[in-house]
Parts: C-alpha cells; structure tokens; sequence
C-alpha cells in the first residue's frame, strides 16, 4: 500500500486535501471485501476507487487539532491515520 498526498489547497473554507492509496491486488480484494467499513473509518471524505487506486478527498474548515502545525505536517499526520485506518480494515 502506497499512500500519496496529491493536493493541498487553500480555499475559502479551510483546506482541501486529496491522497491516493495505490493497493496489491490482495489488498484490493481484502478493500473489496470488506467496503461498507469505508464510511464508517473514513468519515467525511469523498472516496472514489479507479482500479487499484483509491483517492480520499476532505475539506478541513480549520485545522484544528493541529492550529499550531503547518499545513504540510497535518498532511503527514492525516497520511499516517489513512495508513493506520486502512490496516484496520484489511486486518479485519
């Protein structure tokens, strides 16, 4: 699983933020699998799979928790949950 941060905009409401997840074809069968648990692990954001590529988009209004980070690092911190939350679900 490749996780890749595609987009970090400014907007008038805060930030739009897209990644993509590159998945093996395992872990493209296990997401399959297992899809309804998409909503429910990844709240707010607009999914779209095209292939093996899944793409998660979100608008954060502000960034809170982190008003103290920079853009960038949320980003790092938001690849890290999309990585753990995805784990969760394979592993199920």
């Amino acid at each position: 699983m490749d996780i890749i941060p595609k987009k970090l905009q400014k907007t008038s409401h805060g930030w739009k933020t897209v990644f993509s997840v590159q998945l093996n074809s395992d872990e493209l069968l296990q997401l399959q699998n297992s899809q309804e648990l998409l909503p429910k692990y990844f709240k707010g954001y607009e999914i779209t799979l095209e292939d093996n590529i899944l793409f998660l988009s979100r608008n954060f209004k502000i960034m809170e928790p982190w008003e103290d980070e920079t853009p960038e690092a949320v980003m790092e911190s938001v690849q890290m949950e999309i990585k753990y939350l995805f784990k969760k679900i394979i592993m199920q």
